[in-house]
């Protein structure tokens, strides 16, 4: 993780470092406790659902969605590499 870039009732966003190409990510991460709420669970699952069939310029690329002992991330495509800054 580089950075918290923002938070929401369902947990927050983070810029990161996808781990093969180095280009920045953003991910939005829950923690697992919070998923026991039926409604974080659905918009979680809705959210997935709906990137992962999204293919349009002004949206952000779905890349994976990715479980750890405490959380469950979602990452995408924040900006094209070069854009971004990591400071």
């Amino acid at each position: 993780m580089v950075r918290e870039v923002g938070r929401g009732s369902a947990g927050k966003a983070v810029l990161m470092r996808h781990p093969i190409t180095k280009h920045c990510v953003v991910g939005k991460i829950v923690l697992l406790e919070d998923l026991q709420e039926a409604w974080v669970l659905r918009q979680v699952e809705q959210e997935v659902a709906i990137l992962s069939r999204l293919e349009h310029a002004n949206v952000i690329q779905y890349i994976a969605t990715f479980q750890a002992p405490q959380h469950v991330t979602r990452a995408a495509m924040a900006v094209p590499p070069p854009a971004v800054s990591a400071a």
